[in-house]
């Protein structure tokens, strides 16, 4: 589950079974107003956030992973979304269409983190 709570009051404002299985990483756009999921199933999700976090709405599926994607991290301009996986490998996404862009091959073991320079 994906779970948002408020910060003043402590209180869960909505949870969100996003992944079957456990969802392993979760990244905010630069903007505010998406957020990518990744999880044991082996996908990679796009969730739309409107004004009411009760709602969060599946833009899109990314699917390439062979394994749990354990890290997500968007560029600091939004335009990707980068995904790392138990499968040893790190892909590259477009943030907008969701477009598998590149995939980063030859780590020998899991890619738990990722992150932009």
């Amino acid at each position: 589950n994906i779970q948002w709570w408020n910060p003043k009051t402590g209180k869960l404002i909505t949870s969100i079974q996003a992944h079957i299985g456990r969802t392993w990483a979760v990244a905010v756009h630069p903007e505010g107003n998406f957020f990518a999921s990744g999880g044991e199933d082996c996908l990679c999700k796009l969730w739309k956030v409107e004004n009411d976090l009760n709602n969060p709405i599946l833009v899109k599926v990314l699917k390439g992973h062979s394994d749990k994607v354990k890290s997500l991290v968007f560029s600091p301009d939004g335009t990707m979304l980068v995904s790392g996986s138990e499968d040893h490998e790190i892909r590259i996404w477009d943030a907008h269409t969701g477009l598998h862009l590149k995939t980063l091959v030859g780590h020998t073991n899991r890619a738990w983190t990722v992150a932009f320079t």
